[in-house]
């Protein structure tokens, strides 16, 4: 009973460090969905006006994880003249409360005249 009792509480650190890990995944995750969802909305634009006001849109915008802590997602303005064609570089970055990048990529999509 005694060697039960003492493999019970080797292991429980063990198993509490697998939470947090598996909870700081989950944000991670979650940011990483919206981020990829940004960024193929940006993809089906067909021209700069259209990535601008999607950018407008999320300046910033925020989202909840599975935890429920808040998450703000934010797409800068791309820097593209409507009515041209050009191969425009879009990112899109996810931060959380205290401000650290959980999530960001970048694409670079054609948009035409």
């Amino acid at each position: 009973m005694m060697l039960l009792a003492l493999l019970a509480l080797v292991t429980l650190p063990l198993f509490m460090t697998g939470l947090r890990i598996t909870a700081a995944n989950g944000s991670e995750t979650t940011a990483t969905d919206q981020v990829a969802a940004v960024l193929e909305q940006a993809r089906v634009a067909p021209n700069c006006t259209g990535l601008k006001s999607l950018a407008a849109a999320h300046q910033p915008s925020t989202f909840t994880d599975a935890q429920g802590r808040q998450l703000r997602l934010t797409v800068p303005t791309p820097t593209c003249t409507p009515g041209t064609a050009a191969a425009v570089t879009l990112t899109a970055s996810a931060t959380n409360a205290s401000g650290t990048t959980v999530s960001t990529a970048t694409t670079m999509i054609y948009v035409s005249s």
